[in-house]
């Protein structure tokens, strides 16, 4: 497989993303399966208890498959995201939820509707570390289509196992993830030739906005 130099680049930069110090209106919770989402809530209940977040954005679908009608079948669904959120002490009033959605692109345009309606300006995706980067790169798309640019930052879960076979998204495979990285690359290639996510020169442009914002 034969890798751009640009999206070794963006890859680099999303995960090696920092929070910012001024903090940031929203974390925009880009979730996956149980096996996938290892960490996530509680890297959401850490930016929230240490004030780096005001609130916590989830989407409003039942975990249904792309396509499907089964609630719970890819997913544990936004009803019980909220209820994991709360348990790790966030107040119940500070999770919005956006529309349902069935996909990451879907996901970013809900999110950023959401963002829209409450005039948020910043926020920071909280994605498991193989997805972070095409999580970015959806929401920079959905964010030039709705013609609403927030600065958005990027934070992963830490101390993922690498290699340990789990559940994938949209997937009954269950592989490491590592291997689910290979697919999250081959998925950037081809969503970037549907317009589905960024660009790679939107994304570095994005930063340089972002930087001198936070200068």
């Amino acid at each position: 497989m034969a890798i751009s130099t640009a999206l070794v680049q963006t890859m680099a930069m999303v995960l090696s993303d920092e929070i910012p110090k001024q903090g940031a209106d929203v974390a925009l919770f880009f979730g996956q399966t149980d096996d996938m989402s290892e960490g996530l809530f509680e890297r959401a209940a850490e930016l929230f208890h240490a004030g780096a977040v005001r609130y916590i954005a989830i989407t409003g679908s039942k975990g249904e498959r792309f396509g499907g009608t089964i609630p719970g079948e890819c997913w544990a669904g936004g009803a019980v995201w909220r209820e994991r959120l709360v348990a790790r002490g966030i107040p119940d009033e500070k999770i919005l939820t956006s529309r349902p959605s069935f996909h990451t692109r879907d996901d970013a345009d809900g999110l950023c509707e959401l963002a829209y309606e409450h005039q948020f300006t910043s926020g920071i995706i909280i994605a498991a570390p193989f997805h972070a980067t095409r999580c970015m790169l959806s929401l920079i798309a959905a964010m030039h289509a709705q013609n609403y640019l927030m600065r958005v930052y990027v934070t992963t879960a830490r101390g993922v196992d690498w290699f340990e076979p789990k559940l994938g998204p949209q997937s009954l495979e269950s592989k490491s993830t590592a291997e689910h990285l290979l697919g999250e690359i081959e998925r950037i290639e081809t969503y970037q030739a549907t317009g589905d996510v960024a660009t790679f020169e939107q994304f570095f442009s994005n930063l340089q906005s972002r930087k001198k914002t936070d200068a």
